[in-house]
């Protein structure tokens, strides 16, 4: 993960950010805190990047967060 985080950077992105589903979320939200995501920047359950075969956005049951760190 650190690899990428820098690869992004090399690239000269300023910010980064991801997602946490609430499968093992404890789990990931932790690890990603530690790393620096440390800003939420909204939580929802509606994915723009995952498409159904309607090429709509995929709207799930369960609300998961997106945060942010900067680089």
């Amino acid at each position: 993960m650190k690899a990428v985080l820098n690869r992004i950077k090399d690239k000269g992105f300023t910010e980064v950010t991801i997602g946490i589903d609430n499968s093992s979320f404890d789990k990931l939200n932790s690890i990603y805190t530690d790393l620096g995501f440390t800003t939420i920047i909204k939580e929802t359950n509606i994915d723009n990047h995952y498409l159904d075969e309607f090429k709509n956005p995929v709207k799930y049951d369960d609300m998961y967060l997106i945060k942010m760190m900067r680089l």
